[in-house]
């Protein structure tokens, strides 16, 4: 998808990512989904930082999306 290529993700991440949201089915995304996505990416680079998988990302932000409500 041009958008991982646009937000610097690998494909496996940028799928991650976009399964999360709920985007992965739509195509081609629109510009609030992408704004949504690199919020989310902004997000997930800074727990990656600190070692955690993208795996660890999307259960901690599932778990926690009930209590913070969308990014």
């Amino acid at each position: 998808m041009e958008v991982y290529r646009r937000l610097n993700l690998p494909r496996f991440e940028g799928n991650q990512l976009c399964d999360l949201l709920g985007f992965r089915s739509r195509s081609p995304l629109t510009s609030s989904e992408i704004e949504s996505l690199a919020r989310l990416t902004k997000v997930y680079r800074e727990w990656k930082q600190k070692g955690h998988s993208v795996k660890v990302f999307c259960k901690n932000y599932q778990g926690n999306q009930g209590n913070q409500g969308n990014l």
